[in-house]
C-alpha cells in the first residue's frame, strides 16, 4: 500500500514490537519518504530511531531539522529543537578538537 498515513501506523507498529523489528520500521518510513519526501512524520520517526535506537547521530540532525522546517509546531518540537542544538554543539566541540569540519562529520565523509 502506498498510502503514507497507514504507511506511518504500519512503521508505528514495527516500533513498538521493539529493536528487533526497528529496521522495519525504519524501511517503512523510507517508503513513505520516497511516496511523500514532504511528510514530516516520517522525519520524525526516523530520527527518533537513529537517537534512541540505532543511536546513529548525524541522520538524527538531518532527520528533526527536515521535520521541523515542514512542520515547526508539532508536539515534539521543542525537544527535537533541543537534540538538534545539543549534537550540533557536541559534533563542533568534535570537529575543533580533530580538524575537521562539521558538514564532512554530519555527512558521513
Amino acid at each position: 500500500n502506498k498510502d503514507p498515513e497507514i504507511l506511518l501506523v504500519i512503521g508505528s507498529l514495527y516500533e513498538t514490537m521493539g529493536h528487533r523489528y526497528v529496521g522495519e520500521a525504519v524501511r517503512i518510513y523510507r517508503r513513505i519518504l520516497e511516496v511523500d519526501p514532504e511528510d514530516a512524520g516520517a522525519y520524525t520517526r526516523l530520527g527518533y530511531i537513529y537517537w534512541k535506537e540505532v543511536q546513529h547521530l548525524p541522520p538524527v540532525i538531518h532527520c528533526f531539522s527536515t521535520s521541523l522546517a515542514m512542520d515547526p509546531n508539532q508536539e515534539q518540537g521543542d525537544e527535537m529543537r533541543r537534540v538538534v542544538a545539543e549534537l550540533t554543539e557536541l559534533y563542533k566541540n568534535l570537529c575543533e578538537k580533530s580538524g575537521m569540519r562539521i558538514q564532512d562529520v554530519l555527512s558521513g565523509n
